[in-house]
């Protein structure tokens, strides 16, 4: 059987093979956290734009409907 010396230049190289790993890893999960806390803002502003155009929408036909009624009179 062959035995495998391992020289501490190679122990360094696994070590930092190993290290590079896991920041890799960690820095996936971040991203991805950035990336579904995006997307949420994105919902909220959509939402809070809908809300906006609602209230607009109704103000206006109310202000419309004034009018209309008035003029009636």
């Amino acid at each position: 059987m062959f035995k495998y010396v391992m020289y501490k230049r190679d122990q360094q190289s696994i070590l930092k093979n190993n290290d590079a790993r896991k920041q890799h890893q960690t820095s996936n999960r971040i991203k991805a956290a950035d990336i579904n806390i995006l997307l949420n803002r994105v919902r909220l502003n959509k939402k809070n734009a809908f809300k906006k155009k609602m209230i607009l929408t109704f103000l206006f036909a109310g202000i419309v409907g004034l009018i209309i009624f008035f003029s009636i009179i």
